[in-house]
């Protein structure tokens, strides 16, 4: 494993999902705000979604085909710039969108529901919040690392290193 996370110059959010109100894209958009009331240099890129949001340090993209190069490529981009996965869904089975996050080592910030605690370890490849928690508890949870850089870098490394020996295709067909 020669993974080594970047020290992001921002924090770049990245929330993935069809369904605004069943992701909890409320959720992760009042995350962003009480990032930005703090004073952190925070972006939030929302794909999947159409939400009525126009405002600077939020870029809206409803759809990308990963079967197309361009939008794939788009994509990748998106992940390796991204520092937080955001996902704060009501009801979730299992999201692919966790282990591609944790193949760019990225730690995902979601909520404790459905089959995510397979998928996110508690504190080791990310944070799980209550179904109750707020924008504002999220938003505490990834200010708090962000300036953490160790803790960070732990979550940040052990998520590839989940990826590299369980979430990828080789490890699910065994």
């Amino acid at each position: 494993n020669n993974f080594v996370p970047k020290r992001p110059k921002s924090c770049n959010l990245l929330f993935v999902g069809k369904n605004w109100e069943r992701k909890g894209g409320d959720i992760a958009y009042d995350a962003f705000s009480e990032l930005k009331r703090y004073g952190l240099d925070v972006y939030l890129t929302i794909i999947g979604s159409s939400p009525p949001i126009d405002e600077p340090g939020v870029t809206v993209i409803p759809y990308l085909d990963k079967n197309k190069k361009e939008d794939y490529d788009r994509y990748l981009k998106i992940l390796d710039q991204t520092t937080f996965l955001i996902l704060p869904t009501r009801a979730e089975c299992s999201a692919i969108v966790f282990a591609e996050a944790s193949a760019f080592g990225i730690p995902s910030i979601a909520t404790n529901t459905g089959g995510i605690s397979t998928i996110v370890l508690q504190k080791k490849t990310g944070h799980l919040l209550s179904k109750q928690s707020k924008g504002k508890d999220y938003a505490k949870v990834i200010q708090d690392l962000y300036f953490d850089w160790d803790h960070y870098k732990r979550l940040s490394m052990t998520a590839r290193s989940y990826y590299e020996n369980k979430l990828n295709w080789a490890s699910w067909s065994q």
